[in-house]
């Protein structure tokens, strides 16, 4: 009986110290979508994804662009505690989503993974698709961008 009360508190012991509260293991951050944004023209394309990660206002304004009207206007960004993560695809004459799917944060990497989708019909127009969105930047000392199962981009803090 002694044996199975020993075990018994040991399994809660074991429980108790490995549990999520640490830091110290794979996390979750949430990649919070910006909207409002473009890419400027004077960004070039260069035929694929080009990942970006912006840690202050001036560096983000010389690539993105403020998509405002009269009845909406762009989510603002606190680069005291956010990056701002932000993928953009090859121009195309095709409908174009890319998302963030997830976030990993581990051992001060935060992997962004992303899934684009492309469209089957023809439009009269191009377009150059762009996700921006904001990161928590508490712990992220590298970031790293993900398609599939390949890392496309990564960048050190």
């Amino acid at each position: 009986m002694k044996s199975y009360f020993f075990l018994f508190v040991g399994f809660l012991f074991m429980i108790s110290c490995g549990g999520a509260g640490t830091g110290k293991g794979k996390q979750t951050p949430t990649a919070t979508p910006l909207k409002g944004y473009f890419i400027k023209n004077t960004v070039e394309d260069n035929g694929d994804f080009q990942c970006y990660v912006f840690e202050d206002q001036q560096a983000f304004s010389q690539v993105c662009g403020v998509a405002a009207t009269m009845s909406s206007k762009p989510d603002a960004v606190d680069f005291r505690n956010d990056i701002v993560v932000a993928i953009a695809g090859k121009s195309t004459n095709r409908p174009t989503n890319i998302q963030i799917v997830k976030t990993d944060l581990e051992k001060g990497t935060l992997t962004v993974f992303i899934a684009e989708e492309i469209g089957e019909e023809e439009l009269t127009y191009t377009l150059r698709p762009l996700v921006v969105a904001t990161v928590e930047k508490a712990g992220i000392k590298k970031v790293v961008f993900r398609k599939g199962l390949q890392d496309i981009y990564s960048i050190t803090l």
